[in-house]
């Protein structure tokens, strides 16, 4: 596995990376707990294309705060993980209605989890921190091991910030940084075909084995048994829409952080059936245009040096 050498990112690529998706759904919960529309007026004001998930979880802010109980979330597993945490430890009552991948993918939780110490959630749903960074946002203090996962630390470094912004102050603007380390890779790797970038955490599966710098039992050995979890099980499935890829088939996964990889690393000479599911994180029009203005920055890079 690789580290970076660089962070840095032309201006205009910069301009096309999405939000955070995570960080919204942290601070937005926090704000739905107090009752504050905040986050929805914060989203409401972004003048780019939204990450679906962070449109689905304003859109369910918007219900829950006009006193809502059957709420769409769409198909982020996160978002309707930390609903449902709140509403069984707040007596919200709420309904929640998942659509596409996230109506099969299973659910662990019972009512008495609003109890169990971070540790112990973070065993449920495939070893996913998802409710463990719930009950942080629900008002969970105990402090977090230096070794907690990725989005756990997300969640408690949120509740920080949120104790301590303006309660009236729209949210500053905050960027996926994942995506955006996938983004210095992405582009190293068209100047140089040398893919650096650091496995630090379980959403740099998918990228790394793709761009051949992973493999499943580097995961294994990090312990990351949470990428069965997801809209598939990325263990598996990132090997099958490789073989799917090369073999000039037509790739059917339906996950959006393998094909974003996937389209990186093969171009437009391979078909994807649900290429859309790629803006559940990256809006497709700002992902396609990513990688426009890469290959084109590439190609300009190229001619000068010629």
């Amino acid at each position: 596995m690789s580290s970076g050498a660089t962070t840095e990112l032309h201006p205009a690529l910069e301009a096309l990376q999405p939000l955070e998706k995570s960080w919204y759904a942290n601070l937005g919960l926090a704000d739905l707990i107090v009752g504050n529309d905040r986050t929805v007026r914060s989203l409401d004001a972004y003048p780019k294309p939204l990450p679906h998930d962070v449109l689905h979880m304003r859109e369910s802010s918007r219900l829950i705060l006009a006193g809502e109980k059957d709420i769409p979330v769409g198909e982020g597993g996160a978002w309707a993980r930390k609903l449902t945490f709140a509403s069984a430890i707040f007596g919200w009552g709420l309904r929640l209605h998942k659509a596409g991948s996230l109506k099969d993918r299973p659910d662990e939780f019972t009512p008495d989890m609003v109890q169990w110490s971070l540790k112990d959630l973070g065993t449920v749903n495939k070893d996913s921190s998802q409710l463990a960074s719930a009950s942080v946002m629900c008002g969970n203090v105990e402090p977090i091991p230096d070794n907690a996962a990725y989005h756990l630390k997300l969640a408690h470094e949120a509740r920080e910030h949120w104790q301590n912004y303006p309660s009236d102050k729209p949210w500053d603007i905050k960027l996926d940084r994942t995506i955006r380390r996938h983004s210095v890779a992405y582009v190293g790797w068209l100047a140089t075909g040398i893919f650096n970038l650091e496995m630090i955490q379980p959403e740099d599966y998918a990228i790394g084995r793709v761009f051949q710098v992973a493999t499943p039992q580097d995961a294994i050995n990090l312990g990351w048994s949470s990428l069965e979890g997801h809209e598939s099980s990325r263990l598996v499935s990132v090997d099958e829409a490789i073989a799917q890829a090369t073999a000039g088939e037509e790739v059917t996964l339906i996950d959006h952080r393998p094909l974003q990889a996937l389209r990186m690393r093969y171009g437009y000479g391979v078909r994807f059936a649900n290429i859309q599911a790629i803006s559940k994180s990256w809006p497709l029009i700002m992902y396609n245009a990513f990688l426009a203005e890469a290959n084109e920055l590439n190609r300009q890079s190229q001619t000068l040096e010629t």
